[in-house]
């Protein structure tokens, strides 16, 4: 099941903004073979038995399919918003593991070599080419275990418009030492520009 529009994360509760949908069928690509393929092209769509409605809370995120703003918005000093679902420890903050609303945080990019050296030498197999860092090394942010949504930036299309984009899916991370949840490294996402010409093919078949 997907459903849209959710405030509270418990499958038992129901927003008045609410939208459920079956889900029809998982589609990944063919060269993903998970950690034996060091979770390359790790990205996947959901295709929906029905269509979602567009509502003032359901809202779609655009995808940047001619690479207009990668380089702005995958910067140095910028930072990406991403909602996720904590099943964890927040930073120093004590959070239940049932936390009942899905919360909102922003995390900075990390430049490529200084993301790669934050990683201990097993983990960097993982730094393949489809793949950026965002994230802190404080453990203020996202926590393992939590469900973490896409990497989304606002960028002005206009003088007059801001629209947001999706730049990166959450793939994998590090926990901390001592086996506390909340990492001290960032966060490794898939690059969606770098699978544009995947998804444009769904994109023309629905």
């Amino acid at each position: 099941m997907i459903r849209a529009g959710k405030y509270h994360r418990g499958l038992d509760i129901k927003d008045p903004t609410d939208q459920q949908f079956e889900v029809e069928s998982i589609e990944t690509k063919d060269t993903y073979e998970a950690d034996s393929g060091n979770y390359v092209d790790d990205i996947a769509i959901i295709v929906l038995q029905t269509e979602i409605t567009i509502s003032d809370f359901v809202r779609p995120v655009c995808v940047d399919l001619e690479s207009k703003y990668e380089r702005e918005q995958l910067s140095s000093g910028t930072f990406g918003s991403v909602t996720f679902s904590p099943t964890a420890r927040l930073g120093s903050t004590e959070r239940p593991a049932s936390n009942d609303v899905i919360l909102t945080t922003r995390l900075p990019f990390v430049e490529f070599g200084q993301c790669y050296e934050l990683f201990p030498a097993p983990f960097r197999t993982f730094f393949t080419s489809d793949k950026f860092c965002a994230g802190s090394t404080n453990g203020s942010e996202v926590c393992l275990g939590d469900a973490v949504g896409g990497l989304l930036f606002e960028q002005e299309v206009t003088a007059t418009t801001k629209q947001w984009f999706i730049q990166g899916i959450a793939s994998l991370s590090l926990p901390s030492r001592r086996g506390q949840m909340c990492s001290r490294y960032p966060v490794l996402f898939t690059k969606v520009n770098d699978h544009l010409d995947w998804l444009q093919t769904f994109y023309d078949k629905y």
